[in-house]
């Protein structure tokens, strides 16, 4: 009944030289088979009926080699042009800087970049960092985010690299789709296999990211959405989720029509996240997403008290309250789905009072906040706001108030810890959080 896995290997391409009257690249498969396309502009399309004898022999292709050896010797002082960087990764097989782009820098050059010396980026939203005709009319949302990368790094100590919101996604991709997958009978994860079975089944290649409880499709809303059918018809609970905030770090129209304080969430939310991953360290993904969310909105207020924000204080105060309203309405509904009291009265007057609160708390909260309440919402929500007042807590309580401080020690001592032992860290009272 399963669908036959694809081959990954049919779309893996090597660059192989052929004397075609003018020397040319062509795209061959791994089969030898060419797709009859140059693969450098400017170079001879191989026609699919061309006969073989057109083909360079064996003595051809050594005396090539020969002669690139040649060249490269006596060029091996010179700069390596960005084409024959790509070339080289290609023919060694790098599939990490087979997806080769140009960005254009803020000063206007031209410079080459893989994904193997960056954050790893969907080869379908290649982006550029200097957009003038999309950036026109968002100068103001994109002075904020350079005030708050300064901010993250000068005052929050925080390792963000050169990529971090610099980037435009491609356009037409206004957001990023995560599929959350949740048992229907509890609020739990289900077994990644299972759910990577399922979706095989459908001839959809994908599963549950490793340690997270959804499936990430990046812009592919069509993809995202085929893979909730089958779930769902599997008998799983689901959410399609949508946000402008990922790891990636891409700028977006989305994002920048917030409001300047939900911008300075997102972007310190995310901060947390690209911190860790260029740090190493390993802590639980619940308390990682927890503390997004504290440096996000504690973060926010901080920012409009120490720099010249286009937002007062007490707006970035307001949009912590609700939002901080907004997560104990839904801790309550996981406290009371897990104590089997979802038929109560107490859970109707709780998603009522939930659904006020989304209403009433702008643009961003509601496209966080605004799904139908199901297990896969609310195990989203447990990983970002379960921990999240312990987390605030320790901040209060600590001797050093600073939040730079706090960030640091946090990531020190869950550092290679487990979801239970960090917990027991934050409760019991011995740490130095």
């Amino acid at each position: 009944c399963c669908a036959a896995p694809r081959s990954a290997g049919s779309s893996f391409f090597v660059l192989e030289r052929a004397q075609l009257g003018s020397s040319g690249w062509m795209v061959r498969d791994h089969r030898g088979r060419s797709n009859g396309q140059p693969a450098v502009p400017g170079s001879s399309p191989l026609p699919r009926d061309e006969p073989k004898s057109r083909l360079p022999s064996i003595a051809d292709k050594a005396a090539n080699r020969n002669r690139t050896r040649s060249r490269s010797s006596a060029a091996s002082g010179a700069k390596t042009t960005a084409a024959g960087s790509a070339v080289a990764a290609v023919q060694r097989r790098d599939l990490g800087a087979t997806h080769s782009t140009f960005y254009k820098t803020a000063r206007g050059g031209l410079t080459p970049r893989t994904r193997s010396q960056s954050t790893r980026r969907s080869p379908t939203r290649l982006a550029r960092v200097f957009d003038a005709e999309r950036a026109a009319p968002h100068k103001e949302a994109l002075k904020l985010i350079g005030d708050l990368r300064k901010f993250a790094d000068k005052q929050l100590g925080l390792d963000l690299g050169n990529s971090f919101f610099s980037c435009w996604a491609e356009a037409n991709t206004p957001w990023s789709y995560f599929l959350y997958v949740s048992e229907a009978s509890a609020i739990k994860v289900p077994d990644r296999v299972i759910v990577a079975d399922v979706l095989q089944c459908s001839g959809i290649e994908r599963g549950l990211a490793p340690g997270k409880p959804y499936i990430a499709f990046g812009p592919d809303y069509s993809a995202a959405l085929e893979a909730e059918e089958a779930l769902v018809q599997a008998g799983y609970e689901t959410l399609l989720y949508k946000t402008v905030g990922t790891r990636a770090t891409y700028l977006t129209e989305t994002l920048l029509n917030y409001s300047p304080q939900s911008i300075a969430y997102v972007v310190l939310h995310e901060a947390v996240h690209v911190h860790r991953s260029r740090r190493g360290y390993a802590i639980p993904y619940a308390m990682e997403e927890a503390l997004g969310e504290l440096v996000g909105l504690h973060g926010a207020v901080l920012f409009a008290e120490e720099v010249s924000a286009p937002y007062s204080a007490s707006a970035a105060t307001e949009h912590r309250r609700t939002m901080e309203s907004v997560m104990r309405h839904v801790n309550d509904l996981i406290s009371m789905s897990a104590t089997g009291r979802r038929a109560s009265f107490g859970w109707n007057k709780v998603c009522k009072e939930l659904s006020a609160r989304t209403s009433e708390g702008g643009t961003l909260i509601r496209d966080r906040f605004d799904y139908p309440i199901t297990n896969a919402y609310l195990l989203r929500c447990s990983t970002y706001h379960e921990h999240y007042f312990a987390l605030q807590d320790r901040l209060e309580t600590t001797a050093d108030d600073s939040l730079a401080s706090f960030i640091s020690r946090v990531f020190v001592q869950l550092d290679g810890t487990d979801l239970r032992s960090a917990v027991n860290i934050l409760g019991s009272g011995k740490s130095n959080l």
